[in-house]
């Protein structure tokens, strides 16, 4: 009688066993979350991204799944998804100064007006080349570059030359300078001979500078231009997206 009682007391226990499944507990965050568990990654997620620390501090072991959630508690966790920033979006992942993903006030730090902006100038019918030039003023507001270009269109006699070379607040650029020469064979200006010189460059600039940048132009004899552009293009990056 004894035996008997004990086969189905062993029995019982095995059909209980059977009857419950068991989870499996392994290496996720969380020691009430289980790795199979069809929430795993998303609760993974949140941990990662501070968005939940635990529902039993101070050790914070827990996460819970099954309890119900307050209003307090769901204000704490909208109002750490806030704070992180944590985008997630086909154009904006972790985006830190994204106010959303498709309008963007910030990237990398800049707003958009710090990104790019362009100065130009320009002047023309000068009776004389020697000593002139044209100018534009631009504000730099973060370290950077500026692409620099100028060019004149000139003319003069056979013997006459001009010059044309760029500068950034009376500092030249170096590897700007350039020389043209007129091509007037006859030297009487009778053909209306005109001749180009142009220049480019880069110069590295320091945030909240107001610089001026021009293109100086010198002259020979008779040489003068008919008119000149000067312009720059601030960019924050260099051609490999570094800073400065």
């Amino acid at each position: 009688m004894r035996r008997t009682a004990l086969m189905f007391a062993l029995a019982g226990m095995v059909g209980a066993l059977v009857a419950t499944p068991i989870a499996v507990y392994a290496t996720h965050q969380f020691t009430d979350v289980s790795d199979s568990a069809f929430f795993s990654n998303s609760v993974t997620w949140m941990k990662d991204n501070g968005i939940t620390v635990g529902c039993n501090p101070p050790s914070n072991t827990k996460y819970c799944p099954n309890d119900n959630v307050s209003r307090g508690e769901m204000a704490v966790f909208l109002k750490r998804l806030s704070e992180k920033k944590v985008v997630d979006a086909a154009t904006a992942v972790n985006a830190t100064n994204a106010v959303n993903a498709d309008n963007a006030d910030n990237v990398d730090g800049f707003s958009a007006s710090q990104l790019t902006r362009v100065a130009f100038g320009s002047t023309g019918d000068a009776a004389d080349a020697d000593g002139d030039a044209v100018s534009a003023a631009i504000t730099i507001p973060k370290d950077g570059w500026l692409i620099l270009s100028g060019s004149i269109e000139g003319s003069g006699g056979a013997t006459d030359f001009y010059n044309c070379q760029l500068t950034v607040d009376g500092v030249t650029v170096a590897g700007t300078l350039r020389v043209s020469r007129v091509d007037d064979p006859g030297g009487d200006h009778t053909n209306n001979s005109e001749e180009n010189c142009s220049t480019t460059g880069v110069r590295q600039v320091t945030g909240g500078s107001n610089l001026v940048v021009a293109l100086n132009i010198s002259g020979r004899n008779t040489a003068q231009f008919l008119d000149a552009t000067v312009w720059a293009l601030y960019v924050p990056f260099d051609g490999q997206g570094n800073r400065p």
